[in-house]
C-alpha cells in the first residue's frame, strides 16, 4: 500500500502508482473519456506515461499533477484527482482542481471528499489565493460537486474546451460537510 497524503473517514487520496494501470483503464468510461480525455480511450502504454509523470510531478514538487482517490475500505482506486499551479488561464495564487471518479464509486460523497482533501494539499504546497474549478455547462453533477465543497460560481469563460463555468473559493475556506 502507498503511504496516504491526507485522508478523512471514507478516502485517502495518495501518489498514483504503476499497478494503478489496470483499475484506471477499467475505470475509465466514456463520461471521463469525453470530459478529460479528449474523447479518445487511452492505451495501457499512455496510462503508464501518465502514471509515471505524475509521481515525478509529485515527487520532485511540480506544479500539475494527479493523485489517487483510494476507498479506505477497500482500497482501491476509485478515481483521480488532480492540482495544477501556473496554468496559463490561472492568475497568480489560483489552483486548479480536476477530479474523475469511476462510475461505481459515483453519488457517494467522493468526489466532494477529494476536492476538500485536495484543497488542503494544495495549501501545504504552496501559496494559494484561491481555487478554482472549471466545469463544462453541461456538467452538472460537477457543478454541484463544486457546491458542496464550498466553491461558488462566479463567471463563464469559452475555450478550446467549450463553454466553462468557473467555481471559486478563497484559500482560507474550510469545508463543512453537508
Amino acid at each position: 500500500m502507498t503511504e496516504p497524503l491526507i485522508e478523512d473517514e471514507t478516502i485517502r487520496l495518495r501518489a498514483l502508482r504503476s499497478d494503478d494501470a489496470g483499475a484506471h483503464l477499467a475505470g475509465c468510461d466514456r463520461i471521463i473519456i469525453d470530459r478529460l480525455g479528449a474523447g479518445s480511450q487511452s492505451t495501457r502504454d499512455k496510462v503508464s506515461r501518465w502514471l509515471r509523470q505524475n509521481a515525478q510531478a509529485w515527487v520532485n514538487g511540480g506544479d500539475v499533477f494527479d493523485l489517487g482517490i483510494e476507498d479506505r475500505q477497500s482500497g482501491l482506486l476509485a478515481g483521480c484527482v488532480g492540482i495544477q499551479r501556473g496554468l496559463d488561464y490561472l492568475s497568480a495564487g489560483q489552483v486548479n482542481l480536476t477530479y474523475a471518479l469511476y462510475p461505481q464509486w459515483r453519488g457517494r460523497g467522493l468526489a466532494t471528499s477529494a476536492v476538500r482533501l485536495a484543497m488542503e494539499i494544495g495549501r501545504r504546497r504552496g501559496p494559494v489565493s484561491e481555487f478554482v474549478i472549471r466545469v463544462a455547462t453541461d456538467n452538472p453533477e460537477s457543478s454541484r460537486v463544486a457546491a458542496r465543497a464550498g466553491l461558488r460560481l462566479v463567471r463563464t469563460t469559452e475555450d478550446d474546451h467549450g463553454q466553462l463555468l468557473w467555481h471559486v473559493a478563497p484559500a482560507s475556506a474550510q469545508y463543512t460537510r453537508r
